[in-house]
């Protein structure tokens, strides 16, 4: 290697430092021996990856965010590069400058969330959030809903999903996303909040920020697990909407709540009184034939899970719309019986064959209102009209689906219409199609432009010089005159101190398996069969002649 000159050598004069030049075809591979000239150079290329190559430390964390390994980040570097040789790094480089970015975050993660939601605030009005602090000027909640969401809330308000079973690691603050479900069944987020405690207070806090962020009211139905501090906040925050708890969490507890014995052979007895009862004195027949059966009369949980039924068993909670949540009902092949036949209405028994037994459905059809209604009541429930009075339809040879029976919020113009919050402002979507268009447009000018450029070196000069002189003119029209009250809302400048932080921990513990146990516990286990007590060497199913 050839020796820099005087003024090229590392030192610190008025505030400039002097780097010498690298010739990166001279620069070893990595993985291979230094000698103390090239760990010399190695500092100097890994000073410049750090001080002067921003585009390569932006890629570095772009990549870094979809979870990208740095082994992988070095290969499209080398290909970028155009050999390993000409990268002007080192792995360990990328380790540091992570390092480095890290410890520069550190302290200040509310900070970050707080310029975050500044600033999609500041790109739309419509973007609402609220950060509040407890005693002592440290982040103790937050809650937020950008404008999809709130338009969401608009079509889709109607059913609300809200759980608090994930938390972070690094705070111990708890995760409480609001979901609803849209046109196509699909489940959509309408909003999202952190909170330090799972109190009353917290969640009234919560649900009236909510209230304050949708446009519409309260929702007529919120689905929750049982949590009785949630219970009497929703009671207190929204004393309107039916309070339905989440029917998955309380069948999932009779393993563990009932006896063993009794779980085993009367859980399936249990599952037809919950799901195969179509009105609540069915319900009570056979929940107490099955606990009488079963010997749990005197049993706690079994008594208290029935005194709450109105809030999670079908029969009682199916009079209500829920857009099809927690609903267990399949298509069947049916057969229609006439019942009666007068001047006002038609009664039909409709039939069907499910699972291992017959049930029978009361279809009533009012002349006069031209309405048909079923004793299922799976219209009001999920929204979607049932098999039985489609049935009724097919045998009266109708062709098409009266409109009456076609939610708006089922329909592919279920979010046409406009949404307004409590001020009379229109909410907008945050992604213009507009905007996709233009980026798309330009995104092709832009390659064609640098492939030309590319041709000659004047051209990559030109091209350059143009683009910083744009670069700078864009800026100026980026950091214009703005509006520190958006949309109405407060913008927050003041920043709190993060929530301190705590052990990380599971929220919940895992089901471990026999070969996890044994494991732990040191046992030997074999790869090839599964089984525990011997390894691959002594397997029986490798060494039998």
């Amino acid at each position: 290697m050839s020796g820099g000159s005087k003024s090229d050598e590392c030192a610190t004069a008025n505030g400039k430092v002097y780097i010498p030049e690298v010739r990166n075809e001279e620069t070893p591979a990595v993985g291979m021996k230094f000698d103390s000239l090239d760990l010399v150079y190695s500092f100097y290329n890994s000073y410049a990856f750090f001080a002067g190559f921003d585009s390569t430390k932006v890629l570095t964390k772009q990549l870094g965010s979809v979870n990208i390994p740095i082994h992988q980040k070095v290969s499209i570097f080398e290909v970028q590069s155009g050999g390993m040789d000409k990268i002007g790094f080192i792995k360990k480089d990328i380790y540091n400058l992570e390092c480095s970015v890290n410890g520069k975050l550190r302290n200040h993660d509310v900070e970050l969330v707080t310029e975050y939601f500044m600033a999609e605030q500041k790109k739309n009005e419509a973007f609402y959030f609220k950060i509040e602090g407890d005693g002592h000027d440290r982040f103790s909640r937050c809650f937020w809903a950008d404008a999809t969401s709130r338009r969401a809330y608009g079509f889709y308000g109607d059913v609300v999903v809200f759980d608090t079973t994930f938390n972070t690691n690094r705070y111990d603050l708890t995760f409480a996303p609001m979901l609803g479900v849209n046109n196509h069944g699909q489940t959509i987020v309408l909003a999202c909040a952190f909170l330090s405690k799972e109190t009353t207070e917290s969640f009234v806090w919560m649900f009236e920020e909510f209230k304050k962020a949708m446009p519409g009211g309260e929702p007529k139905m919120i689905i929750t697990d049982q949590d009785a501090a949630m219970a009497i906040a929703i009671s207190i925050a929204c004393p309107t909407t039916f309070h339905r708890l989440c029917i998955w969490h309380i069948t999932s507890k009779f393993s563990v709540k009932l006896p063993r014995d009794a779980y085993k052979e009367y859980w399936r007895e249990f599952q037809k009184a919950i799901w195969d009862t179509d009105n609540k004195d069915e319900f009570d027949a056979k929940w107490n034939i099955v606990v009488t059966k079963a010997g749990l009369t005197d049993h706690p949980w079994p008594s208290s899970m029935f005194d709450l039924k109105e809030s999670w068993v079908p029969a009682y909670a199916q009079q209500f719309f829920a857009a099809g949540m927690s609903s267990s009902q399949r298509a069947e092949a049916c057969f229609l019986e006439l019942k009666t036949d007068d001047a006002c209405k038609v009664v039909f028994n409709v039939s069907e064959r499910k699972n291992w037994e017959t049930r029978v459905a009361e279809v009533v059809y009012v002349k006069d209102s031209d309405h048909a209604s079923c004793s299922c009541k799976r219209f009001k429930f999920v929204g979607i009209i049932c098999k039985h009075i489609l049935a009724l339809f097919i045998r009266d040879q109708i062709e098409y689906m009266p409109d009456k029976y076609i939610l708006k919020r089922w329909k592919k113009t279920a979010k046409s219409g406009l949404v307004s919050d409590a001020n009379g402002n229109e909410i907008k979507d945050c992604a213009d199609p507009g905007l996709l268009i233009k980026r798309s447009t330009m995104s092709r000018l832009a390659s064609d432009v640098v492939e030309d450029a590319l041709m000659s070196e004047e051209g990559c000069e030109l091209l350059s010089e143009t683009l910083k002189s744009l670069q700078v003119k864009l800026k100026l029209l980026k950091d214009g005159p703005s509006n520190n009250e958006v949309g109405g809302f407060s913008s927050q400048t003041q920043y709190m101190k993060d929530p301190k932080r705590v052990r990380c921990k599971g929220r919940s513990k895992g089901v471990t398996g026999a070969k996890e146990k044994a494991m732990k516990r040191g046992i030997r286990h074999c790869w090839e069969c599964g089984r525990i007590g011997h390894d691959r060497r002594q397997c029986p199913a490798l060494n039998t002649p």
